[in-house]
């Protein structure tokens, strides 16, 4: 895309409740292997590296109302002007990746009313990963 900096931001519906949004958004994160850190407006960030196409980018991702799941990628340069799709594939590959996170996550029975969380607050996708490690 083209500004200052070059960035893209796409919104995802998602049938989680924002506790469990939240618990998926961290997994997609770690999944991907972006560092991931929280900013005190409640959002996630993930600063990632140079690559051919840009100085770097920063991810960010924030539960907004009604299910809905703003996730941006901007250059961290504010001089780069042009990204070459840099940021729409970061946006693009978060987003499927934290589908099939959520997904995942239904299948394993949130939605309870214990938003799919057991007593130890670790989720049912933890406890699905635990489980079949031993």
């Amino acid at each position: 895309m083209f500004g200052m900096p070059a960035s893209f931001r796409d919104i995802y519906e998602s049938a989680l409740p924002s506790h469990g949004a939240r618990r998926v958004i961290a997994e997609t994160f770690e999944g991907l292997g972006w560092p991931v850190s929280e900013l005190e407006s409640g959002a996630m960030t993930s600063t990632l590296g140079p690559s051919l196409g840009s100085w770097g980018e920063v991810v960010t991702v924030e539960v907004l109302d009604n299910g809905l799941i703003a996730v941006e990628s901007a250059c961290w340069a504010p001089f780069q002007v042009f990204d070459w799709g840099k940021n729409r594939r970061n946006v693009i590959q978060f987003i499927s990746k934290l589908h099939l996170n959520e997904v995942w996550y239904l299948k394993a029975g949130a939605g309870s009313e214990d938003e799919g969380f057991e007593k130890d607050s670790s989720s049912r996708v933890d406890k699905l990963f635990t489980d079949s490690e031993r």
